[in-house]
């Protein structure tokens, strides 16, 4: 699977910030638990829990019932180790033994703002493994402004979910978040900003990217945005080419150049792209063609920020207490 001996050094400190390995039976070939346990020892993956319903059904029971189901899910694997806290983190990386997984809920919908259902279930989440959380989706909700609306923000219930994540010690993430939440959670978080998968909105205007205000904003908080391989706000269609690895590397670029090098992670969303994949990557196990191509425009210590240690700096940060 990975051919150079440079290549495989850095493959074996892997971090991709975000896949969708149950999300939908479309996408399941792009990743899978037993693919995430061929990576190299060492490796960290964050995984979703988005579970395969309706958008209509996602403010239903059916979509809190389809998270639990994910969560347990992920302990299928003898070789997967549930990553919640900076030391399980650091056991999974310094012993290179088992790959590291954490465990993320994409989004909360089916609650109806009474906070002790809330935090009972998010308690019951936490306690089966969960170690990151985001707001929303894309569909805004009770709790804060989604992609899909941009102006609307962070309302009183949810910065009293940052507040139980804070205490926790989780990931928070702002992917999907809009640009108001993403200012809004700025102005309060103490910690660094994490986005696990999106582009630059200077290559492709989407409400799904990140301005060059926002990736300054990152970086002055020495955060870190994953930059992700789905087509849908990846690819520039007014060029006429073909969707490929080098539309996702304009976008890595760009956050390099605005945020610096200490801003720039993967976040590939495999599992969770329907848009189409970067010409020459099929699954997980062809990932390798894409350190190929950060190899083209970044030196090794470059790429090593890139594929592990700028990930690990800010999921450290946000799993300690």
């Amino acid at each position: 699977m990975f051919k150079s001996k440079k290549r495989m050094k850095i493959m074996k400190r892997l971090v991709d910030l975000h896949q969708d390995p149950f999300w939908s039976e479309e996408t399941k070939g792009q990743t899978s638990i037993s693919q995430i346990a061929n990576l190299p020892a060492g490796s960290i993956v964050i995984g979703a829990t988005f579970p395969e319903i309706k958008v209509s059904e996602m403010d239903s029971v059916l979509y809190v019932e389809g998270v639990t189901k994910s969560i347990k899910r992920y302990y299928d694997h003898p070789n997967i180790r549930i990553i919640q806290d900076s030391n399980s983190m650091g056991s999974v990386v310094k012993n290179s033994i088992f790959q590291g997984v954490i465990i993320h809920v994409e989004g909360l919908y089916g609650f109806n703002g009474e906070n002790s259902k809330l935090f009972l279930q998010l308690d019951k989440w936490f306690n089966m493994g969960m170690g990151s959380l985001a707001l929303t989706w894309n569909k805004s909700n009770i709790f804060a402004g989604g992609a899909d609306n941009p102006l609307r923000g962070l309302n009183k219930i949810g910065e009293n979910v940052l507040y139980w994540v804070l205490e926790k010690h989780l990931i928070f993430d702002l992917a999907h978040a809009s640009e108001q939440t993403f200012w809004d959670v700025n102005r309060i978080f103490p910690k660094p900003l994490f986005v696990s998968h999106a582009g630059a909105r200077a290559i492709v205007d989407t409400p799904r990217n990140l301005t060059d205000t926002q990736i300054e904003a990152v970086a002055q908080s020495n955060g870190v945005i994953g930059v992700s391989f789905a087509k849908s706000f990846m690819y520039n269609k007014g060029n006429g080419a073909p969707f490929s690895f080098a539309h996702v590397m304009q976008h890595a670029l760009h956050i390099a150049k605005v945020g610096g090098i200490d801003s720039l992670a993967i976040g590939t969303d495999l599992g969770g792209i329907l848009s189409g994949l970067p010409g020459g990557l099929h699954n997980l196990a062809t990932i390798d063609k894409f350190i190929y191509e950060l190899y083209k425009e970044f030196n090794t210590e470059e790429v090593n920020k890139i594929m592990f240690s700028n990930s690990a700096r800010v999921l450290s940060s946000h799993l300690s207490s």
